[in-house]
């Protein structure tokens, strides 16, 4: 607009209104971008847990067995995770694997919890978690046969009750990420060797309401079966 002195120019409430529209158009373009990078990121994983997948698969034709989870050995600095004989064992001699495979939703080198002196072992494990176990009554040295990788999920947080009670696939603590529910909402992802067993799902515990007898011992509560 002309100003009194013959100039062209914007007023304050041109630039005001301007100002006003970018804000807005910011306020819908940032929560669909961060919405889009979460997004990517759980695709990134479930690709990542097929690869898992075809190597512990590979690994099991090999040897008829699935090897011992044992994630990593603590750290030499909050960057360099030292990897543990689970992922040795699919890396070395034979390739299955060429490195650790890192959950997204980790950050890597924080502490569990807040208050740990330097160079200890309570740093969050940086790779995806993989629980094992069996079918079967509770027996001595069993032969792990079951396996399902786990990922923390867009809320950071364990949701699996650290693989419950007497570990996979007998757990009464599972909460599978649904983007249903938020694309940034409880629950991890979740990638099963087999079928999934009816009470890694049914049974959530009480704090989410879903009831379920399961002791979390080997045998023991829900009968154990397959769904598809």
């Amino acid at each position: 607009m002309r100003n009194a002195g013959g100039r062209i120019g914007f007023t304050l409430i041109e630039l005001l209104i301007v100002v006003a529209i970018i804000a807005i158009l910011a306020a819908i373009a940032i929560p669909n971008f961060l919405e889009a990078q979460t997004r990517s990121k759980v695709a990134r994983v479930q690709a990542d847990m097929r690869s898992l997948a075809n190597a512990l698969e590979a690994y099991r034709v090999d040897w008829n067995a699935i090897p011992y989870w044992h994630s990593w050995v603590g750290a030499g600095s909050r960057t360099a995770p030292a990897p543990g004989y689970f992922w040795i064992a699919l890396s070395t001699p034979v390739a299955y694997l060429t490195t650790p495979v890192t959950d997204a939703f980790v950050c890597i080198g924080t502490h569990s919890q807040s208050i740990h002196p330097p160079g200890d072992s309570g740093l969050l494990d940086p790779y995806l978690q993989v629980h094992v176990g069996y079918v079967g009554p509770p027996v001595t040295n069993p032969q792990k046969t079951e396996w399902v990788a786990v990922s923390y999920g867009p809320d950071s947080a364990d949701d699996t009750g650290g693989g419950g009670g007497a570990g996979y696939p007998y757990t009464r603590y599972a909460l599978p990420y649904d983007p249903t529910n938020g694309t940034v909402s409880w629950g991890d992802i979740y990638r099963h060797g087999g079928r999934v067993p009816v009470n890694f799902i049914a049974g959530k515990g009480p704090n989410f309401g879903v009831g379920s007898d399961v002791t979390g011992a080997q045998g023991v509560g829900d009968p154990y079966t397959w769904v598809p």
